[in-house]
């Protein structure tokens, strides 16, 4: 019997978003702040709730609201990172 996920997970999230710039682990951790192991330990499940700093930094730097980096909500970028990433 196969079993259907049906939430992502924040790490699933994450690496999404990142993908979806076009970034690697290392640009997201220029863009953010947040060292590459970390994003990495954060993207397997590892450290499947990374403290709330880390959250404000990740969530900034992947243009979308802390509220949608958690849950997966409405993702429309925010404008300052859109417009950062078209440059």
């Amino acid at each position: 019997m196969k079993v259907f996920r049906l939430m992502e997970t924040l790490g699933e999230r994450v690496r999404r978003l990142r993908k979806g710039l076009g970034w690697t682990e290392a640009r997201l951790e220029v863009e953010s702040g947040v060292s590459a192991r970390h994003i990495q330990r954060i993207e397997s499940g590892e450290t499947p709730t990374p403290r709330y700093h880390t959250l404000m930094k990740l969530a900034s730097a992947l243009g979308v609201s802390i509220a949608t980096l958690m849950s997966g909500g409405d993702e429309k970028p925010i404008q300052k990172r859109a417009e950062a990433v078209a440059r």
